[in-house]
């Protein structure tokens, strides 16, 4: 049977068409629930991602009326989604994700049933939210789908570990007994956008036109100016680096990436119990891996480091075919 999945984030989406487990093809459009919160309504999301099925199911010389499941995860059950589901609360397994699947008849432009995964969220101790603990509230949408497609790959990392994912927003999921028992969100890769395009310091990071070589003693030496000097002083010095040593671009930017990520390695390792030695996961490209290995191996070297690559089948898709039971089929 034809399954069709979609990874649907705020401004970019990706679909799958599967026959089976098989992949046939995939497609990606820059459409996502920034688009609904433009427009004020979510029609244009809704044809946008009906002919990426159009396209996708004639690329495979099928009707799309072949397809006969659709699937989505991500920003599509936000406010300005497809429909909006409430996140569940940790702690959530593969089988709490499997039970919770919400069947919505989308009328006006797909009309039929879309199955939509829910996000994931944490609540504070106190359970209530409050000017005192709003800070302990933490979401995603669409990366509960990916971690499973992870755990699938990695079963060791079922146990314990701790998966970091480096984006827009770098999630960071606490992992225990196959169930995500909590999850904590930082800003990194929009700060760096807007700190490497909007700030002085864009003349010290220039855009590079390939990938840059991680240094790791200039990542560590950012960091560790980061927690002498604090966030706003430390970034200040990346300045003062350009302007009186003779650093190189890709100097400067290591030395960055140490200040801007430093705050996701306190937020892990401020949640780590002391006795608790998880396997740390990072997932995300070569340079995003190489950065949190310099820092965690040189701070923190009894935790066991593991990097995950991006592989041809994102974990998105292969979360999908555990979550929708495909896996094996």
């Amino acid at each position: 049977m034809y399954n069709l999945y979609y990874d649907s984030g705020t401004t970019n989406t990706r679909a799958y068409l599967f026959d089976g487990s098989r992949l046939l093809n995939s497609l990606s459009s820059p459409v996502g629930s920034k688009d609904s919160a433009l427009a004020g309504n979510n029609l244009c999301l809704l044809k946008s991602l009906r002919q990426m099925m159009l396209d996708l199911a004639d690329s495979c010389q099928i009707s799309s009326e072949d397809i006969g499941s659709i699937w989505m995860s991500g920003m599509v059950s936000s406010p300005t989604g497809i429909t909006e589901l409430p996140h569940l609360p940790v702690p959530v397994g593969l089988g709490t994700l499997k039970g919770s699947i919400a069947m919505y008849y989308e009328p006006l432009v797909f009309r039929r049933e879309l199955c939509i995964i829910p996000g994931v969220k944490t609540l504070p101790a106190e359970g209530t939210v409050n000017i005192d603990n709003f800070y302990s509230v933490n979401t995603m949408r669409g990366e509960e789908t990916e971690i499973f497609g992870i755990l699938d790959e990695y079963p060791v990392l079922n146990e314990n570990s701790v998966l970091i994912m480096p984006g827009s927003h770098t999630q960071i999921a606490f992992i225990k007994g196959g169930r995500i028992v909590n999850i904590l969100s930082t800003m990194t890769g929009e700060l760096y956008q807007a700190v490497t395009c909007s700030t002085i310091l864009s003349t010290s990071l220039p855009e590079r036109t390939s990938p840059g070589v991680v240094i790791p003693e200039m990542v560590c030496r950012g960091y560790s100016l980061l927690n002498r000097l604090g966030f706003n002083r430390a970034l200040y010095t990346v300045r003062t680096m350009e302007l009186f040593l003779p650093a190189t671009v890709d100097e400067r930017h290591s030395f960055f990436e140490g200040i801007l990520n430093g705050g996701v390695v306190k937020a892990v390792t401020d949640a780590l119990d002391n006795t608790e030695s998880p396997i740390l996961a990072v997932y995300g490209n070569s340079q995003s891996i190489d950065v949190f290995h310099a820092l965690f191996e040189k701070y923190y070297p009894d935790l066991p480091f593991m990097p995950i690559h991006k592989t041809d089948i994102p974990y998105s898709a292969r979360g999908f075919l555990c979550i929708s039971g495909q896996e094996d089929a």
